[in-house]
C-alpha cells in the first residue's frame, strides 16, 4: 500500500513538474508573441499609433490601396498562426484573456478586411481627420517634430484620397452623405494646422514645406468631396445601408461578444417597448385629461402617447 501511494506520488509529481514546464515555455512564448504583436501592429495601423500616443510613425500615412489591404491579411494570418501555436491552456489565466482578445482581434480585422469590406460601400472611413489631430493635439511632441510629421502625412494625404476613389465600388447615400460632410469639415483643421506652421518658433524652411503640403491635401481633400457629390448628383447606384441578418449577426458577435445573439437581445427590446407602451397608455389618457381637456383622445394608443409627449416637451 506504501509502494502504491508512493508511486502515485511520484507520478503526480512528475506530472506537476511537466505541466510546470510547459507553462514556463508557453509564458516565454506568449512573451515573445506579445511584444512582436505590439511592435509590428504599429507599424501596419501608424494611424492608430498616434491616436493612442505612440508617435514612432507619425510620419506614416498608408493610402488605402488593394496592396495595403492584403498587407494587412497576409500579417493578420501570420499572427494567427503564430497565435495557434500558444496553446491557451498553458498559459496564466490574465495571458489567457489577453491571448483571447488578440484572438478576436485578428478574426474582427480579417472578417472585415475579407467579408464585409466596408472600404468598398463607407466612403465616410477614409478621413485625415485622425490621423492628423492625433499631432496636433499630442502633449508628447514638440513644436518642430509636430510640424515634421503634420508636413510628411499632408504630403501624403493626396495619394490617400486617390486611393479612396479607386476603392469606392458601391456606397450606401448615408455614409456617401457623412463623408461629404466630413470632408467639408476638414477645413478648420487645415486652418488649425495653417497656424501651427505660421507661428514664430517654426523654422522658415519647415514653414515654407509645409504650408505647400497643406496646400496639397486641402485640394486634395476637396477634389474627394467634389467627387462624392458628383456621385450623389449623377444618380448612381447606391446599395442599401442594411448588411442583412447573416452579416449583421457576425458582426454583432465580432464588436460586442455578447452571451446573447442580436436576433435573442432584438426580441427583448421589442417585449419591453411593448410593456412601455402598456405603462404608458393610462397615464397618456390622464395627462390628456389634464392638458386637453376639451378634446377627445385619440383612438390609436401610440397616437394618444406621442400628442402627449409633444405637449410636455414643449
Amino acid at each position: 500500500m506504501l509502494i502504491q501511494r508512493l508511486i502515485v506520488y511520484l507520478f503526480t509529481c512528475t506530472a506537476l513538474l511537466g505541466l510546470a514546464s510547459k507553462g514556463a515555455a508557453s509564458a516565454k512564448a506568449w512573451q515573445a508573441f506579445s511584444d512582436r504583436f505590439i511592435a509590428q501592429l504599429w507599424e501596419v495601423y501608424p494611424t492608430w499609433a498616434t491616436q493612442v500616443g505612440y508617435h514612432q510613425f507619425d510620419h506614416e500615412l498608408p493610402a488605402p490601396t488593394d496592396a495595403y489591404r492584403q498587407r494587412q491579411i497576409e500579417f493578420l494570418h501570420a499572427l494567427q498562426k503564430d497565435l495557434d501555436a500558444i496553446p491557451a491552456a498553458n498559459l496564466a489565466l490574465s495571458d489567457q484573456t489577453d491571448r483571447s482578445l488578440v484572438a478576436s482581434f485578428i478574426s474582427s480585422q480579417l472578417w472585415y478586411l475579407e467579408t464585409l469590406k466596408p472600404y468598398e460601400w463607407d466612403p465616410s472611413g477614409y478621413n485625415v481627420g485622425s490621423a492628423l489631430a492625433g499631432i496636433i493635439e499630442s502633449t508628447k511632441l514638440q513644436h518642430d517634430q509636430k510640424i515634421s510629421a503634420l508636413t510628411a502625412r499632408l504630403r501624403k494625404t493626396p495619394a490617400f484620397y486617390q486611393a479612396a476613389q479607386q476603392s469606392i465600388k458601391v456606397p450606401t447615400l448615408e455614409h456617401l452623405q457623412l463623408a461629404i460632410r466630413q470632408a467639408g469639415g476638414l477645413s478648420s483643421l487645415y486652418q488649425t494646422i495653417e497656424a501651427l506652421c505660421k507661428e514664430a518658433q517654426t523654422k522658415p524652411t519647415q514653414q515654407a514645406t509645409c504650408l505647400k503640403a497643406l496646400k496639397g491635401a486641402a485640394e486634395a481633400s476637396d477634389a474627394y468631396r467634389s467627387y462624392l457629390q458628383a456621385y450623389q448628383e449623377e444618380n448612381k447606384p447606391f446599395r442599401s445601408f442594411r448588411l442583412g441578418p447573416r452579416l449583421y449577426q457576425r458582426k454583432f458577435e465580432l464588436d460586442l461578444q455578447a452571451e446573447q445573439s442580436a436576433l435573442n437581445i432584438y426580441a427583448k427590446a421589442l417585449a419591453r417597448k411593448s410593456e412601455l407602451h402598456q405603462q404608458m397608455k393610462p397615464l397618456a389618457a390622464k395627462l390628456h385629461q389634464k392638458y386637453f381637456p376639451d378634446e377627445t383622445p385619440p383612438a390609436e394608443d401610440l397616437a394618444l402617447i406621442h400628442k402627449v409627449l409633444e405637449r410636455l416637451a414643449e
